[in-house]
């Protein structure tokens, strides 16, 4: 099982805003529902969508700045990290994460 540091977005202008105007990327988790975008960010991320149990649903590489990301409705729960973390730890479609919420 794979653990990753997140820091959990959990008010509406944390979920809005995420990494807008940051120069460098952190780890973030928040529950959305159908997608994400990158408008106004500075450098790609690497996007993990996980179903309820933290399982790997759906997996977005490098996702470039002012582009969109979408996925199934049924799963809500998202992590954006920096670009390239994604293959550094090996995380596929069904691997099982362990979330560790950071400040």
């Amino acid at each position: 099982m794979t653990t990753l540091k997140v820091k959990l977005c959990s008010s509406i202008a944390n979920r809005t805003i995420g990494l807008i105007g940051k120069t460098k990327p952190e780890p973030l988790m928040f529950f959305t529902r159908f997608g994400i975008h990158t408008f106004g960010m500075r450098f790609p991320l690497d996007i993990i969508v996980l179903d309820d149990n933290s399982v790997v649903v759906e997996l977005k590489q490098g996702l470039e700045p002012n582009h969109i990301f979408l996925w199934p409705l049924k799963f809500n729960k998202v992590v954006e990290l920096p670009e390239g973390c994604i293959k550094t730890k090996k995380i596929k479609i069904g691997s099982k994460l362990s979330l560790k919420m950071i400040s």
